[in-house]
């Protein structure tokens, strides 16, 4: 299964630990949201996944709630998500593929945190 999407790169500045969240559409609505620490990734399939983001972020650039820095735009377009049997694959339209182990035993909640070097099972 194969379709694209629009995604795009936040940095996220103004907090102890600054970094770059990717943000990629799902069909729900809500946004996949990746972090790694540079952009583009040394190594793209080392990331965090964090809980999902609301669409708004496809536009928005600037503070964010609650004292927790800001956000700049560095990157935006189209990718596309393509489920394998042992991972699922995002191509980015710049060339960049990042690679998404499936693992045994993973939850369905697409909230599920996967610890940095790890990669994490994409639900998309």
């Amino acid at each position: 299964m194969s379709n694209e999407r629009r995604y795009v790169v936040l940095r996220h500045e103004g907090i102890a630990d600054p970094h770059f969240d990717f943000m990629c559409e799902r069909g729900t609505g809500a946004l996949l949201t990746l972090r790694f620490g540079t952009w583009p990734p040394r190594d793209p399939n080392h990331f965090e996944q964090l809980c999902d983001h609301r669409r708004e972020y496809l536009e928005y650039e600037g503070a964010v709630s609650n004292n927790r820095g800001f956000v700049v735009r560095v990157a935006e377009g189209r990718c596309t998500v393509e489920s394998q049997s042992d991972c699922t694959v995002v191509q980015l339209d710049r060339g960049l593929e990042i690679r998404m182990a499936h693992k045994k035993g993973a939850a369905e909640d697409s909230r599920q945190s996967a610890a940095p070097g790890e990669g994490g099972s994409l639900h998309l």
